[in-house]
């Protein structure tokens, strides 16, 4: 049964270019009609002849549904805006929710860790932190009288310098790739560059070292976490899909 209502979901919206008509989406105990103005709001520029924003158009009705059905709508306190504005932003809330309820950290690293190659880079890239700074001479005696105190944390080490160095120096941690940062260029690859226009004119690496590749989820987390949420989203999608019906009518108020 659950394989003939994807099949639907998909031939359905090629059907409703013959004719106009209303969308009724059914849930477990609630159902929800979207209507042709509903459609060009959301998009302006499309028509039910464009199946995909057809099938977007549903989803938007499907998740407007779960968060109506899961009671999210009285929690929210929506009567002060338009009625189709309290709802792009109950559709919001709903999939934040349910995204944030399905993310933790052991499923990111797991993720990474079965999809390395989806994250293969294409230069060797520096991971660790330099000392910048006004000067040379500073720059270098803030280096010296770190690794002498052997201090690790990077927030450590800010502290550190503003004490003893105020703003004439700063620690960066950076995990870049050559010709992407001058100051990892200089301090790492012994690059002539040109430095922006700041204050910041020496540099000099701390620690550190280079990857062919990354070593852990934190080296392409942004990345990472981009397609993993999308992983995520067509999860709850298909569950929609699982648990909701699509009906087309004519319907005339």
């Amino acid at each position: 049964m659950r394989h003939i209502i994807l099949i639907l979901l998909i031939i359905l919206p090629l059907i409703l270019c013959a004719s106009v008509a209303d969308i009724i989406v059914k849930g477990s105990n609630q159902e929800l009609r979207l209507t042709e103005e509903d459609f060009k709001r959301l998009f302006p520029d499309s028509d039910y002849e464009d199946s995909v924003n057809v099938d977007r158009f549903i989803m938007y009705g499907m998740k407007l549904l779960a968060a109506k059905e899961s009671g999210l709508d009285t929690l929210l306190g929506l009567n002060r805006f338009a009625p189709e504005i309290a709802n792009d932003i109950l559709v919001g809330e709903w999939t934040n929710r349910e995204i944030n309820g399905r993310v933790n950290e052991h499923e990111i690293e797991e993720y990474f860790l079965s999809n390395k190659d989806k994250f293969k880079w294409e230069a060797p890239r520096f991971k660790g932190r330099i000392i910048i700074g006004e000067n040379d001479s500073v720059v270098n005696k803030a280096v010296e009288e770190l690794k002498l105190k052997d201090i690790v944390s990077t927030d450590s080490i800010k502290i550190f310098l503003r004490k003893q160095f105020g703003t004439t120096v700063a620690v960066v941690a950076v995990l870049t790739e050559q010709g992407r940062n001058p100051y990892v260029d200089s301090a790492v690859f012994g690059n002539t560059t040109l430095y922006p226009d700041s204050k910041w004119r020496f540099s000099k690496q701390l620690d550190g070292y280079l990857l062919l590749s990354p070593e852990s989820y934190s080296d392409v987390k942004d990345l990472l976490i981009d397609e993993y949420i999308k992983t995520i989203v067509t999860e709850i999608e298909t569950e929609l899909r699982l648990d909701m019906t699509v009906e087309y009518r004519k319907l005339q108020e």
